[in-house]
Parts: structure tokens; C-alpha cells; sequence
């Protein structure tokens, strides 16, 4: 009898009623009746300003939402899913099972854009995470990460610090360690600006001599070429030209002799009509 109770009260006591944070102002009840229903019968819903609330009559389907819809992107607004704890909006991430841990880093440098999740699904890719949260101080927004255990947090330091999220370089600091003692920034090369420009124009310079270079190596060419066809037409033309003129002198020499007979007939003529 009483480990039937027991049971029937460990059902009550698990969670019914999920929250939902970060909702569009153009969600309406009826789209996260739509969103949730899959999962199962839904008791109520109810919207807030900016967050709203649905009750399942199962806390099994409470949990698979919980599961399935953290972080999607519903009303170009990526949701915040998690089981109430009130009647309240949330201002930073879930704890991990309620616990706090001591292995927590600062970060700075933020996107102004960036949410608790954003921040949170970045961490993770050093380790397991407890806990998220982001806000803006003095005009800054910062945040801080909390590990489960320490070598992810170290390893975090390693692996994170000074890499970008949002298209931010982000810093990360351990919590409470002096100023003094933290690492300087890594030296990044920069990967446009004028170092690009000045890396393009160079190549364009490069380019543009070796091609000048190839262009005079060409006419160069051209040129031998057409100088050794020059001198190898005029060897070829000298015997010709030499031929013609001696043949131009034969017959100057003819034309002489013939000029003289002619010239002798005459006189022969002439003395015989005396």
C-alpha cells in the first residue's frame, strides 16, 4: 500500500508544465498549441509577454518537449524550453539539475546579439555545461560559463579563449582570478585589410612584369627571326643580282657588235655605189 502511494506521488511530483522563453510577439497561443501537440495532450496554454507557458497531463511528454524543442528557432526566435519552476520569465540559462558549480568562467567581448544559448552551445564544444548566462554591463555585453568539472573548464580556456562566436573574438577568464595574471590576446593574423590589398597588388605587379617580361622575350624572337630571313633572302638575292647584271652586260656587248656590223655593211654600201 505504501509503496503504491509512493509511486502515485513520485507521478505528481514530476514535471507537468514546461516553460517557453524568448517567444516572438507574433506567437499566438494557438502556434504553440501547434509547436507542443505532437508530444502529446496538451492541458492548457497560456502566453505572456514574451513567454508563455504549456501544461501537459503527461510529465513524459512534458520531458520529451523539453528535449525536442530547446533552442529551435520558432518565429525567427531561437526558444528557450525548460520545465517551470513559477510563473515567471527566465533571465539566464537552466542549472544543471538545480546544482551550482564552482568551475565557472567570465567571458567578455560579446555580440550584442548573443543569447544564454548561443553562449551555451559554444561552450559546449569544450565540455559539459551546467550553466549559461548573459548581460549587459557599462554598455558591454558579457557572460559567464559553468563547467561540471574543472579539466572541461580548462580545456575550454585552451580551446575557446580568444576564437569567435557571432562573429565576435570572445575572451575567457576564470572567475575571480586577478586581472593581472590573465593571458594576453593571441597574435592573429589579420585576414583582409590592407595586408590582402597589399598581398593582391603585389601579385597583380609580379604578374603584370612577368607577362611584360614575356612579351619582350617574343618581339625579341620575332625580331631575330625576321633579321635572319632578311639575311638569308639577301644571300639568295646577291648570285641572282650578279647573274643579272652580267647577263645585262652580254648583252650590252651584243648589242654593241650588232650596232658595228651594221655600221660596216653600211660603209661597204656607201663604197660600192662610188
Amino acid at each position: 500500500m505504501s509503496r503504491s502511494r509512493s509511486r502515485s506521488r513520485g507521478r505528481r511530483d514530476r514535471v507537468t508544465k514546461v516553460y517557453v522563453g524568448n517567444l516572438s510577439s507574433r506567437v499566438y497561443e494557438r502556434d504553440l498549441e501547434e509547436l507542443f501537440d505532437r508530444y502529446g495532450r496538451i492541458h492548457r496554454v497560456d502566453i505572456k509577454n514574451g513567454f508563455g507557458f504549456v501544461e501537459f497531463e503527461d510529465s513524459r511528454d512534458a520531458e520529451d518537449a523539453i528535449r525536442g524543442e530547446d533552442g529551435r528557432d520558432f518565429f525567427d526566435r531561437r526558444i528557450q524550453v525548460e520545465p517551470s519552476r513559477g510563473n515567471g520569465p527566465r533571465r539566464s540559462g537552466p542549472r544543471y539539475g538545480g546544482q551550482r558549480f564552482k568551475w565557472r568562467l567570465e567571458v567578455e567581448g560579446l555580440n550584442p546579439r548573443t543569447s544564454w544559448q548561443d553562449l551555451k552551445d559554444f561552450a559546449r564544444k569544450a565540455g559539459e555545461v551546467a550553466f549559461t548566462n548573459v548581460k549587459t554591463s557599462r554598455g558591454k555585453k558579457i557572460g559567464v560559463i559553468e563547467y561540471t568539472n574543472e579539466d572541461d573548464m580548462i580545456y575550454a580556456l585552451k580551446k575557446l579563449d580568444d576564437t569567435k562566436l557571432d562573429g565576435e573574438y570572445i575572451r575567457l577568464y576564470e572567475e575571480g582570478k586577478e586581472e593581472d595574471s590573465r593571458s594576453p590576446p593571441r597574435k592573429r593574423r589579420r585576414s583582409s585589410g590592407s595586408t590582402d590589398r597589399k598581398r593582391r597588388r603585389d601579385d597583380d605587379e609580379d604578374d603584370d612584369r612577368k607577362r611584360r617580361d614575356d612579351d619582350d622575350e617574343d618581339r625579341e624572337r620575332r625580331d631575330d627571326r625576321k633579321s635572319g630571313k632578311r639575311e638569308e633572302d639577301e644571300r639568295e638575292d646577291k648570285p641572282s643580282r650578279s647573274k643579272d647584271r652580267e647577263r645585262e652586260r652580254d648583252d650590252d656587248r651584243d648589242d654593241d657588235r650588232d650596232d658595228d656590223r651594221d655600221d660596216d655593211k653600211d660603209d661597204d654600201r656607201k663604197s660600192d655605189r662610188d
